[in-house]
């Protein structure tokens, strides 16, 4: 018997103190529901030359700061601790740039395919000869015929 007891359910607690029910929207919910984050839409408006020209300065940022922490690592000294870690924090968003690209990039690359498959996909729905046609025949223009009787009585 306790075990059933345990099992039973609160009831619902109905709140009407002016805060929005959990299950229930207002307008304000609505109208946010349209404004979200999408990298797939952001890939569209984005220059890939100008994300590969991003790319090789995060690299070249990427590979001085790291020669630099190297660089003061070396050194040693008390100080040297916090420009280190400011360093690490600058590589950090560095990082995230890149793993950002390589989404974006993954993102073209799943686009392109998607686009290449569905062409090949209308290429293949298509019939290589259409019925419309009908059988085809050939008949030769009598110009032929008469430049090849003319050839016929030279030989």
């Amino acid at each position: 018997m306790s075990s059933e007891s345990s099992k039973k359910r609160k009831p619902k607690v109905i709140r009407s103190d002016g805060a929005p029910a959990e299950g229930k929207r207002n307008r304000s919910d609505t109208e946010q529901e349209g404004k979200y984050y999408s990298e797939e839409a952001e890939v569209d408006l984005r220059d890939p030359g100008r994300d590969y020209e991003l790319y090789k300065y995060t690299c070249q940022e990427l590979q001085r700061l790291m020669a630099e922490i190297q660089d003061l690592k070396s050194r040693g000294g008390k100080d040297v601790a916090i420009e280190i870690e400011d360093r690490r924090i600058q590589s950090c968003v560095h990082f995230m740039t890149l793993k950002k690209l390589n989404r974006l990039a993954h993102i073209r690359l799943k686009k392109g395919r998607d686009q290449t498959h569905e062409a090949k996909q209308n290429l293949l729905a298509r019939p290589l000869f259409p019925a419309v046609c009908g059988p085809v025949s050939w008949s030769p223009p009598e110009s032929h015929f008469n430049f090849l009787g003319s050839l016929h009585i030279l030989f």
